[in-house]
């Protein structure tokens, strides 16, 4: 196992030194496994709202962390290693969850996590803390910006980010 694996109150904990991205994923409820996405009812559409969502399989030891980030009635699903779409349990349960919602489910193909890289965590509070600084345009324009880069180059980038957002270190 790494050093860089991270879990859900590892998570919460580096979230609470911002209010605003606390906020937008509920203080932590809204950090959970794909499995319970389907039973979510939304209430109120006009807030900021994200989720960190885990793909652990029963067989493994940890999974791999994915955002789900909502833009009014639009969810983007950001996924590094971009592995959640080749799961169809986990983008059935994506796409439950959005059709309850009356929302569309959009996947953003954001290259940002090396294969061998554990830091799906760290990036997944990256791109919490870039949900609340960027417009949608913005935001949908990091996904031109990064394919200029490499892979390596724009975890860097996202893990700087974050520890500088968050204030800690690796």
């Amino acid at each position: 196992m790494s050093e860089f694996v991270t879990d859900k109150h590892d998570l919460q904990k580096l979230l609470s030194k911002c209010n605003v991205c606390s906020k937008s994923i509920s203080r932590g409820q809204n950090i959970l496994h794909h499995e319970h996405l389907s039973k979510l009812q939304l209430q109120n559409y006009n807030k900021i709202c994200a989720f960190i969502i885990n793909t652990k399989l029963p067989s493994e030891s940890y999974g791999h962390w994915i955002c789900l980030l909502r833009f009014k009635n639009v969810f983007i699903m950001v996924d590094g290693l971009n592995y959640a779409i080749k799961r169809p349990d986990i983008m059935l349960n994506l796409n439950k969850f959005c059709h309850q919602n009356n929302c569309i489910l959009n996947v953003m193909h954001l290259r940002c996590q090396e294969k061998i890289s554990f830091k799906c965590g760290y990036i997944a509070i990256a791109i919490i803390a870039k949900y609340h600084t960027l417009s949608i345009k913005q935001f949908y324009n990091m996904q031109t910006v990064f394919k200029r880069n490499s892979i390596k180059f724009n975890e860097n980038l996202l893990i700087n980010f974050a520890q500088k957002h968050f204030g800690f270190s690796l």
